[in-house]
């Protein structure tokens, strides 16, 4: 249970609307916060990641924070229910993805809020 945002409530208009046909409520995967500590990131931060074997995505605790928007923190989800949904097989960022991520409505303005902030949340990250 995060702090400011709540991965779950954020999750359900993505399931509901960018993955209807891919989940069904009882094939959900599991979503979670990383745990919290210092990183030693100096130019690139992991911001999510999805495990196939446990069925599960993890968020970066750095997100959790106030000056974070929730628009982001589902668009950092998003990206890592694609993953779920587009196995390796297909590539691990390959076309398909791409194209599909590309497609989603918050793409351009998640990137540029990334770029922009990105400094930030790793020294917020480097703190702890």
């Amino acid at each position: 249970m995060g702090c400011v945002h709540q991965l779950e409530e954020l999750a359900v208009p993505l399931f509901e609307e960018e993955f209807p046909e891919a989940f069904d409520e009882g094939r959900r995967p599991g979503l979670t916060w990383g745990r919290r500590g210092r990183s030693r990131a100096k130019r690139s931060l992991l911001l999510g990641s999805y495990c196939a074997e446990t069925d599960t995505v993890r968020i970066h605790p750095v997100l959790d924070r106030d000056w974070v928007p929730a628009w982001f923190v589902r668009y950092i989800l998003f990206h890592e229910l694609l993953h779920a949904v587009l196995p390796r097989a297909h590539g691990h960022h390959g076309p398909a993805f791409r194209a599909r991520e590309r497609a989603y409505p918050d793409f351009t303005r998640a990137r540029n809020w990334q770029r922009t902030h990105l400094p930030r949340l790793i020294r917020e990250a480097r703190r702890g």
